[in-house]
């Protein structure tokens, strides 16, 4: 039963890959150069018999992988020249790297074919959870989709990007930021209130020049995908911090790196509406007053840059918030979260209504 659904699986691959060089979905994203079939063949004949005779790996899969080479490559769009020997988990699950492209393959399914990108990050800490790949790597309109048992991952060519796909996201508020940002925040509660779902990104220490030494700056983390994003339009990206950069960079580092992240959010979410958020802190001229003139030079930044902006480099003070923060004098208790995110909600909402 297994071999005979092995062979279905492999039925349906080359029907699919039969299907991209008619001009449909293409399965790779990729324009290999294509090779001649003799040696492809005789690489075949070299590869096989010297796992075989290395023993423990299925000779179905062998043979299906094969099968599908000399497929794609008869219909002109051959796979790259192979990157990894063939590693098999069990003795029905194995996979096999060519170029960009992973081959999959399975006794129950056949083959599957995902970007390297994508197999990347859905064996990654923290995305097992989507299960295992149900299909081969599809076009979905400018960008392509792999369907997973628990979700879908996009991998968006023009950003050079994997992201996630959300259902929920046109109603949402994707949030960049640090430890003032993260669930149950003063600026998750605000965003809340104001009746916008929100997708977090963002980790103590972070900021526009600082990394925490597990993840980079907010622009590092997003680009080198230590964050990832969801795909398509919020209806709102947040921008919030700075303060750890109060201390370790100049105003001209700080204004650079906060342009480039602005110009990075733009680039991702280019029809989404952009706000930040300054840095909290007390009244100018008290101590702290590094983190009050960051928020005041992130304020020039935005302006320049067309962003709307939400000052709260006076909060602590104007609205008698200092009584709710830890003994660090940065972090705000749980009620202080509660009473900020009232505030919050109350000031950036009369900043939305007005633009």
């Amino acid at each position: 039963m297994a071999g005979s659904a092995a062979k279905r699986g492999l039925v349906l691959a080359c029907a699919a890959a039969l299907a991209v060089s008619a001009g449909a979905t293409d399965t790779s994203g990729l324009q290999q150069r294509e090779q001649p079939r003799s040696s492809l063949l005789a690489g075949y004949l070299q590869q096989k018999n010297s796992a075989e005779a290395a023993g423990g790996l299925p000779r179905t899969a062998w043979k299906d992988i094969s099968a599908f080479q000399q497929l794609r490559t008869a219909e002109g769009h051959p796979l790259a020249q192979p990157v990894s020997g063939l590693s098999c988990a069990a003795p029905t699950a194995c996979r096999e790297e060519f170029g960009d492209e992973v081959v999959l393959w399975t006794a129950q399914n056949g083959i599957t074919v995902l970007h390297k990108s994508v197999d990347v990050l859905s064996r990654r800490d923290g995305f097992s959870s989507l299960g295992k790949p149900l299909n081969s790597e599809y076009a979905f309109g400018a960008v392509y989709r792999t369907d997973f048992e628990n979700g879908s991952l996009i991998r968006v060519p023009e950003l050079d990007r994997v992201m996630t796909w959300d259902a929920e996201i046109a109603g949402s508020a994707v949030v960049i930021g640090d430890s003032q940002t993260g669930p149950g925040t003063w600026v998750d509660q605000g965003l809340t209130e104001l009746g916008y779902r929100t997708v977090l990104r963002g980790a103590g220490g972070t900021g526009y020049i600082r990394g925490n030494g597990s993840v980079g700056n907010y622009y590092t983390a997003l680009t080198q995908q230590q964050w990832v994003l969801p795909w398509g339009t919020p209806q709102l990206v947040v921008l919030q911090g700075g303060g750890n950069d109060a201390g370790i960079a100049s105003d001209v580092q700080i204004a650079e790196a906060a342009r480039t992240m602005i110009a990075e959010a733009r680039r991702t979410y280019p029809k989404s509406r952009l706000v930040m958020i300054g840095v909290i802190s007390s009244a100018k001229g008290a101590v702290g007053s590094r983190r009050t003139a960051v928020d005041a030079l992130l304020a020039s930044v935005a302006q320049q840059e067309g962003v709307e902006f939400l000052s709260v480099g006076d909060w602590w003070t104007r609205f008698s918030l200092g009584e709710y923060r830890e003994t660090d004098g940065r972090h705000f208790t749980d009620a202080g979260h509660r009473a900020a995110g009232q505030i919050l909600s109350r000031e950036l909402g009369a900043l939305l209504s007005a633009g």
